[in-house]
């Protein structure tokens, strides 16, 4: 009985969505914020970033277009969102300085993009410098992901030298490379 009210009947099979939508763009700002963007073009339904704040916790903010075309942001941590385009702003200091910031999209089948990243600015080293011997003291960031710095330099001769500080796993810094001026 059911069949016969079908076939008198119009029906619309869809096929099943099975196409992830496109990566959203995660851009870290000259300023130090941090911008995801969904691809304009795609049917992203919800975009999902994932980063460390200064206290290396676990953040999450989730996206969401609306039926009316309109971008929420659910967060923890002061994110914003334009309502227009659903770029989502990650406000300066915000972040963990050095580290990944990533983003997924999911359309509204659930299908979902593959992840892209940025890496945070790292937080700056302190120089201090000594009038009385001329030493000049620098000292890494102690909050952040930072694993190596590049430190340039002119001789009292007047050469540029650069010299390249790492950290090991040990968490100790530790010169690579030349070291022509014995620095230590």
């Amino acid at each position: 009985e059911m069949l016969r009210s079908l076939v008198g009947s119009e029906m619309c099979i869809r096929d099943r969505d099975t196409t992830a939508p496109e990566a959203p763009e995660v851009k870290v700002q000259k300023d130090g914020s941090v911008t995801i963007t969904p691809k304009k073009d795609s049917d992203t339904k919800t975009v999902t970033v994932t980063y460390k704040d200064q206290d290396g916790e676990d953040k999450t903010a989730t996206a969401t277009k609306g039926d009316d075309g309109e971008w929420t942001v659910k967060g923890e941590n002061g994110e914003t969102i334009d309502k227009t385009s659903g770029v989502i702003t990650i406000p300066k200091g915000k972040s963990n300085p050095g580290d990944v910031v990533k983003a997924t999209a999911k359309d509204q089948s659930n299908n979902e993009s593959g992840p892209s990243d940025d890496t945070t600015m790292p937080a700056p080293p302190t120089v201090t410098p000594d009038q009385k011997s001329g030493n000049v003291t620098i000292t890494p960031p102690t909050k952040g992901n930072l694993d190596g710095m590049d430190i340039e330099y002119k001789t009292p001769d007047n050469k540029d030298r650069k010299v390249r500080v790492v950290k090991g796993n040990d968490k100790k810094w530790k010169i690579e490379g030349d070291n022509p001026d014995g620095l230590t």
